[in-house]
């Protein structure tokens, strides 16, 4: 988990990451129920700014109010909104390995 800002959601905003680059490696944008009755969620490719070392880059991804990407559960393309929790996803069924100095830095504009 990168953030949970229930009770309130994300209107705007920046996240930065400097990870492994890996493929497999995905955001979650989620919307999360605090009452647990209707979850959602969909996984972001982020996007490469540049190659860093050995296998790691900088990426970044824009925060809106309404996010679209890929459902991980059917695979299809899906609109979130009411955005309030931000994760690291693997799709795939190999462990990711971060190093030392990985690190994702979260900017966001948020409402009630």
């Amino acid at each position: 988990m990168l953030a949970d800002f229930v009770p309130c959601i994300v209107v705007s905003g920046k996240i930065t990451l400097n990870i492994p680059e890996n493929d497999n490696l995905k955001l979650a944008v989620l919307s999360i129920d605090p009452i647990g009755n209707a979850h959602s969620g969909v996984l972001i490719n982020p996007t490469k700014i540049q190659s860093l070392d050995k296998n790691q880059g900088l990426f970044s991804i824009e925060l809106d109010k309404t996010m679209k990407g890929t459902d991980p559960i059917t695979g299809k393309s899906k609109t979130v909104t009411k955005i309030n929790g931000l994760a690291l996803y693997n799709t795939g069924d190999e462990s990711i390995v971060f190093k030392p100095g990985n690190i994702v830095t979260v900017t966001a504009t948020v409402t009630k």
